[in-house]
C-alpha cells in the first residue's frame, strides 16, 4: 500500500519552538536579534482518523466480469426448499445486503463483487439453478425478493 507523504508527516508528534534569529549588519557590526518565537504543534492521527478527517476513501481498481442474470431469494421454503434455515452452503448465516449465491466455477466462495446499482456483495452461497453468469441476491423476506425480480446487471470484481 502506498502512503501519501503527508500521512507520514502527520504521524510525527513534534512540538517545535522556532526561534528566528536574524543577523543584522549595522554599519559593519553584527547584531543578533530575536524577531519572533513561534510554537508549531503537529498532531498524531492514525491512518483511519486521517482518512475520516479528510474524507479520503480507498480506491479499488475493478474490472467488469460481464453482465449477469441477477435474481433474488429469501430463507423461505418457496425459495430454498428443505434448506430454508438461512444458513448458506458456506455455513454462514445469510445476511441481506451482503450474501449472494453464485456458480463456484465462475465466482468461488468468498469472492467480493460490485453489482451495478446494487453495491458490494460477497459470494457465500450456491444454488441448484445458479449456473454460469447468474447471481442470486439474498433478501430477508419473500416480498422483497419478489419485488427485486430478475435483472440483467453488470458485475465487477477487484483487479488482482
Amino acid at each position: 500500500m502506498k502512503i501519501h507523504p503527508f500521512r507520514l508527516i502527520s504521524l510525527w508528534l513534534l512540538t517545535i519552538l522556532i526561534t528566528v534569529q536574524v543577523t543584522l549588519i549595522v554599519e559593519g557590526d553584527k547584531v543578533d536579534e530575536v524577531i519572533e518565537v513561534v510554537e508549531v504543534e503537529y498532531i498524531v492521527l492514525t491512518q483511519e482518523e486521517y482518512e475520516e478527517e479528510y474524507n479520503i476513501q480507498e480506491v479499488i481498481e475493478m474490472e467488469s466480469i460481464g453482465e449477469f442474470n441477477v435474481s433474488a431469494y429469501c430463507p423461505c421454503e418457496i425459495c430454498c426448499g428443505h434448506y430454508a434455515d438461512g444458513i448458506t452452503s458456506s455455513g454462514e448465516r445469510a445476511i441481506e445486503g451482503i450474501t449472494i449465491a453464485a456458480d463456484p466455477n465462475v465466482l468461488p466462495e468468498g469472492s467480493e463483487v460490485y453489482i451495478e446499482g446494487i453495491g458490494h456483495r460477497i459470494v457465500q452461497d450456491t444454488g441448484g439453478a445458479i449456473k454460469g453468469n447468474k447471481l442470486d441476491l439474498f433478501f430477508s423476506d419473500h416480498e422483497s425478493a419478489l419485488n427485486f425480480g430478475r435483472q440483467y446487471l453488470e458485475v465487477f470484481k477487484e483487479v488482482d
